[in-house]
């Protein structure tokens, strides 16, 4: 699958049009109307946020794409998300069932990496190492033989976005 050419089809639909909106004043301007624009979306979000408990995170790539506009999801959208990912990865083990199946692939993972380097051992170009059979790359080779990610964390974000068993309510509302 070609995930590029899906990001830049998203990026470019969620792109602002260039016919509008643009001042026909200085730089200036636009960069005081944009951080104008950005800060009142930020406060949105903040509001929005605050009724579910949640704080924004430092590190969101999408919270800073709706407050700088470059995202076509709606606020609501932004905050359904963060719960989401809050459920899954919060802490406090809201969802037993994603952390038993993410468990459950990392064993499996390790199991797979020590089948591999058994078939490896004897190739290894120190004979004396106490890795033989271990190379560089062989935890990826083995999570694409289980997952079917080289990346872990591939793996796990296509098992968050995918997943669908959510509570009715919150539990930490």
């Amino acid at each position: 699958q070609d995930y590029g050419a899906e990001y830049e089809a998203e990026e470019a639909a969620a792109a602002p049009n260039p016919k509008f909106g643009k001042p026909k004043n200085t730089k200036e301007t636009a960069s005081t109307t944009t951080s104008t624009t950005n800060a009142s979306r930020g406060k949105l979000l903040k509001k929005e946020l605050a009724k579910y408990n949640l704080t924004r995170r430092k590190h969101s790539k999408l919270c800073d794409a709706f407050v700088k506009g470059t995202t076509n999801k709606s606020v609501e959208e932004v905050v359904d998300v963060m719960c989401r990912m809050k459920y899954l990865y919060g802490g406090y083990c809201y969802c037993k069932e994603f952390n038993k199946e993410i468990r459950e692939a990392e064993d499996e993972i390790d199991r797979e990496v020590d089948d591999i380097a058994e078939q490896y051992k004897g190739y290894n170009s120190d004979p004396f190492s106490e890795f033989e059979g271990y190379y560089r790359g062989i935890r990826g080779d083995a999570c694409r033989e289980v997952t079917g990610y080289y990346s872990f964390a591939d793996y796990k974000l296509d098992v968050a976005n995918s997943w669908t068993a959510f509570p009715e309510q919150w539990p930490w509302i």
